[in-house]
């Protein structure tokens, strides 16, 4: 098959999106599958790229590190066809999301759509909430859905939510997987974990909570950081370590010196995601306090690293996370803390916890996630009908001279 896959959010981007469009291209790839991306220029990339194609774009008023596409070059347009595209893979309800539907409309193809984000959750980036609604974001995020043939969440939690939306067109519940060799114990040696937990401000005698992914207000990580006085009167040799950026990095230092625990909370920013297996194995605990999040790849990454888990109770969480058994759930920073006393103290309970969510997560490997993903595009084709009716497109004027 050849598969579009159509988004505003890619490398070099870093985000939950971005590594579950490169895990499904590299599963697809191996296949026999033939993936060519369509997203939104950026001055990080390198040129040339194979089968990728990059839209004139912008950054997102609201969110900077994001681009949009605001143009579709003609050129791109009359390409369509010579690409001989089988289905159209969406992974964005905003410009390159569009451009998809029309792709798919123009060639006659099936449209699939995995959505990714929960924007009801999002929405005060927009003018604090008050423009951008969330009962604007449901209505919203319905329209895009039900535009498409089909459409993928991670969980069934998701699944639910786009039905309560009024969402019509089928939905199917794929969970993203994993590359786990990435994130295998034994990749990194003991020195490099050292050396690494130095380079973050760790010293050799102090225990380490750490957290990876994007700094921003829907994470819940000011959950932890209002947790860490409780801790430190317990153990006054830990220190907790964020691993991303985003905007809310000022907000959150501010409150960790309010709390007078600024000397033990480190916002170490981005490190690079072919790395980033050791920033998993240098903690010796991984905790977060989203509930934001469609499936939690950061979470599954950390069981793969076998790091044990703390992380806020949510319903996204039900299909990973047994309490007590694959981790440990919390409801407020005062549970979190008494959470992290325990396991920071406990080596049992942590090799307890973390080899019991290893053998858990099995299942969610790269592969069976692009073989699953492959046959839902082939069912797709098989029920498109041969003669669909197609989009035609202007033909191009000629100026005399």
């Amino acid at each position: 098959m050849n598969i579009g896959i159509f988004t505003d959010t890619y490398y070099p981007q870093i985000s939950g999106v971005d590594t579950s469009i490169k895990i499904l291209r590299r599963g697809l790839d191996a296949l026999g599958h033939r993936t060519i991306i369509f997203t939104t220029t950026d001055p990080g990339a390198k040129a040339p790229e194979t089968d990728a194609f990059r839209l004139p774009s912008v950054p997102f008023l609201f969110l900077p590190s994001r681009r949009i596409a605001f143009t579709v070059p003609p050129r791109l347009l009359t390409r369509l066809k010579d690409l001989k595209l089988d289905i159209i893979h969406t992974h964005t309800e905003f410009s390159m999301g569009y451009f998809g539907k029309l792709a798919a409309g123009i060639l006659g193809v099936p449209m699939l759509h995995t959505y990714h984000t929960i924007y009801e959750n999002y929405t005060h980036y927009v003018a604090g909430g008050r423009v951008v609604t969330p009962s604007f974001a449901r209505a919203y995020s319905r329209t895009f859905c039900n535009g498409a043939t089909a459409i993928t969440t991670p969980t069934e939690k998701t699944r639910e939510l786009l039905l309560q939306y009024g969402v019509r067109k089928p939905v199917h519940t794929i969970p993203t997987g994993i590359e786990f060799d990435k994130f295998k114990r034994g990749l990194y040696s003991p020195e490099d974990i050292q050396k690494t937990r130095a380079e973050l401000g760790v010293a050799p005698d102090e225990l380490m909570l750490v957290t990876i992914g994007r700094v921003a207000k829907e994470k819940g990580m000011d959950a932890i950081i209002k947790a860490m006085p409780q801790i430190k009167s317990s153990l006054p040799r830990v220190k907790y370590v964020s691993i991303g950026d985003g905007p809310y990095v000022s907000e959150l230092k501010t409150l960790a010196n309010g709390l007078g625990v600024a000397d033990s909370v480190i916002f170490a920013g981005p490190r690079p995601w072919s790395e980033i297996g050791k920033y998993y194995q240098s903690g010796d605990v991984f905790v977060s306090g989203s509930t934001s999040e469609t499936q939690g790849i950061v979470y599954i990454e950390a069981m793969a690293s076998q790091v044990p888990l703390i992380v806020k109770r949510d319903k996204s969480l039900d299909e990973i996370l047994l309490d007590g058994e694959t981790g440990l759930l919390f409801d407020t920073p005062a549970e979190l803390a008494r959470h992290a006393v325990n396991l920071l103290t406990d080596a049992g309970m942590r090799k307890h916890l973390s080899d019991n969510a290893y053998a858990f997560i099995q299942p969610l490997s790269a592969d069976i996630f692009a073989q699953r993903m492959a046959s839902l595009y082939q069912e797709l084709i098989n029920q498109t009908p041969a003669r669909r009716k197609r989009i035609k497109l202007p033909l191009p004027v000629r100026r005399r001279r």
